[in-house]
Formats: C-alpha cells, sequence, structure tokens
C-alpha cells in the first residue's frame, strides 16, 4: 500500500493521510514525528500492556501550562500515574483483537492534523486488520454497529505530539 511504512516504534505502523505521500519519521528525539503515530504508537503500546511507554505519548493540555509526561513523570510509583493504569488497563480489554499475540500491528490512516491538533475517529483505525471500532464491537456486550462514537485528540506539545483526548461513547 502506497504511503505506509513500518514505523521505528515496535508494533505500530502508520499510513500517510490520502494525498500525502510522504510518511513522516521520528523527529531527533525520538518521539513520533507525527499524530497519526504518536496515536499508533499509543494504541500499540495500550494493547501490549506498555503502560510507560502508552503514558510518555500523553499530554496534559487543560494543565496550564501544558503538562507531558516524561519517563520519569510515568514512574509506577507516581500515584497519578497509577490511576492512569488502571484506566489504560481497562482500554487494553477493549482494544485487543481475539488471538492477539500482545504485538499488535496499528494503522492509523488519518487525517492528518491541518494544525497544531487533530481529532482521528476509531475507522481511521486498525489493528491487526480490524478497524478499532470492529475490535471494540467484538469485545463489547449489547453493543450494536453504529452505536459508538469513539474518537481520539492529538497535539501538538513543547514541539512534539502525543495523544490530548480519547472519547469512548457507546
Amino acid at each position: 500500500m502506497e504511503g505506509t511504512a513500518v514505523s521505528q516504534f515496535p508494533g505500530t505502523s502508520v499510513s500517510a493521510a490520502p494525498g500525502n505521500s510522504k510518511v513522516a519519521e521520528p523527529d531527533q528525539a525520538g518521539r513520533p514525528a507525527t499524530g497519526q503515530q504518536v496515536l499508533a504508537d499509543w494504541v500499540g503500546a495500550v494493547i501490549a500492556g506498555d503502560y510507560k511507554r502508552a503514558c510518555t505519548d500523553m499530554a496534559d493540555v487543560s494543565a496550564s501550562p501544558p503538562k507531558v509526561y516524561t519517563a520519569a513523570t510515568c514512574d509506577p510509583a507516581n500515584a497519578e500515574i497509577k490511576t492512569m493504569e488502571r484506566v489504560l488497563k481497562g482500554l487494553r480489554e477493549t482494544f485487543t483483537p481475539a488471538n492477539s499475540t500482545g504485538k499488535p500491528e496499528v494503522q492509523v490512516t488519518g487525517p492528518a492534523p491541518t494544525g497544531d491538533s487533530a481529532t482521528i475517529a476509531a475507522d481511521k483505525i486498525t489493528v491487526n486488520g480490524k478497524t478499532l471500532d470492529e475490535v471494540v464491537l467484538a469485545n463489547s456486550t449489547g453493543v450494536k454497529p453504529g452505536e459508538t462514537n469513539i474518537t481520539f485528540g492529538v497535539s501538538k506539545v513543547e514541539g512534539g505530539w502525543y495523544v490530548t483526548d480519547f472519547n469512548l461513547d457507546f
């Protein structure tokens, strides 16, 4: 598939948005260089149970100034991170496809941010070839197709891309 590249972030790949033939590489600090890459890395980390990596892919833009989570702030001994880890463990159950090996292939096909942020719907994210919407439905009880509205916010903070919001409406 043209416009698709395997990310340098383990367990993830990212597809460039339609019309964009160039797939960005990680930035010089080793951070995902695009909103799509950081979201693919974050979803892959959640499914793999690598909560520290998922945490370092996140930022809190409601804080003033915005708070970027670093390896130091994502230490599992940190009380705030313990709460985040409980949420991420629940998302792991919801996002993991049946028969997953724990090393998912995650692709995000867009949309590319037009500025310093974007909202990406779960139907633009594939995990092992199924949309994240399909995976969530398969892992849910009593939820029917069309009854979900799952979106993720990505934002550029301090020069890097981070997952800054997720909305799971069932």
